[in-house]
């Protein structure tokens, strides 16, 4: 199984997401992707999102997640099973491209624009579809006059 991190934020009353790109050299290199990978033995689907994000980005985010839905996408060579998770970033996280070739924030509007790996396809276009429906569940700071 692999965890999956959407870490979001609001600029200018749109939702974007954080979005990485592989490495041409990795397996699907060159596709944009949400920052994740393997859940380790005994490991929670969170926690291993709160891992990889420190790992490939260098952002620390240890909560709280909201568990969106889990896809399963079989490839020629090999089969997958996706655990997303999303969450509303830190406004002072600051990502740096340690394991990817680079990062972005991307619209929600225009993430279906970029070049994904067929197994994310159906999470991009169920957040799309979530955000174009209101405020997002796990967007704490439209519901906390505190953020």
């Amino acid at each position: 199984m692999i965890a999956a991190a959407c870490l979001t934020r609001t600029r200018s009353e749109r939702l974007e997401c954080l979005v990485s790109r592989r490495r041409p050299d990795d397996s699907l290199g060159g596709k944009w992707e949400f920052p994740g990978g393997k859940i380790e033995p005994g490991e929670s689907p969170e926690a291993a999102a709160t891992r990889e994000l420190f790992e490939e980005l260098g952002v620390r985010h240890p909560g709280p997640w909201m568990r969106g839905p889990t896809v399963s996408h079989a490839y020629p060579t090999m089969a997958i099973r996706i655990q997303l998770l999303l969450a509303e970033a830190d406004p002072d996280i600051a990502p740096q491209p340690l394991e990817v070739a680079e990062w972005a924030w991307v619209d929600v509007d225009h993430l279906g624009a970029l070049d994904w790996p067929e197994a994310n396809l159906s999470l991009v276009a169920w957040i799309a579809e979530v955000a174009r429906a209101g405020v997002p569940p796990w967007v704490r700071s439209a519901r906390d006059p505190r953020r």
